[in-house]
């Protein structure tokens, strides 16, 4: 039952990288391998598949033996509402880790009246920002241990597996 061909409503994942557009064939990218996705229609064999992207779905043709069959008969209305979700745990992960650069950039075009000098100010920042880090190691490991792993945790949900953990 597990290696036969997927049919509609089943949650596969892909076993390739699978281009989505032109510009994908032309460069070699696309949805890389594992990406997840619901069987949507099947012609012959090739599945028509509804996959996750970085903020939404997108639906993509592939050769049904690309894919691999994680659940069965799960359904296309789960499969949206759980890439809804994900989605959104991405969105509010970016925010969590943009934010605070975001409101260092607003003060201080505030202050300054513009952004004449902001680049130095951020590499500035980002510098001060790691003696503070190596400071606070020093001073506290264990809690910036933890924070260190929160911001890993954080990024790896916002952004992903690094290409060559896919």
């Amino acid at each position: 039952m597990w290696w036969s061909s997927p049919a509609v409503g089943d949650w596969v994942r892909t076993t390739r990288t699978e281009a989505t557009s032109l510009t994908d064939v032309l460069q070699g990218g696309g949805l890389p391998a594992g990406t997840r996705g619901v069987v949507v229609s099947r012609d012959g064999r090739w599945a028509r598949v509804r996959a996750e992207d970085t903020l939404g779905t997108v639906e993509v043709t592939v050769p049904a033996h690309h894919l691999r069959v994680t659940a069965r008969g799960r359904g296309e209305e789960a499969f949206a509402r759980s890439a809804g979700l994900r989605s959104a745990v991405r969105v509010g992960a970016f925010l969590a880790l943009a934010a605070p650069v975001l409101w260092f950039v607003v003060q201080y075009m505030w202050i300054n009246r513009g952004t004449d000098g902001l680049l130095v100010a951020l590499v500035l920042a980002a510098l001060d920002s790691a003696a503070v880090s190596l400071l606070e190691l020093v001073d506290d490991p264990v809690r910036a241990v933890l924070a260190a792993g929160l911001f890993a945790l954080t990024a790896r949900v916002a952004f992903g597996p690094r290409k060559g953990e896919r």
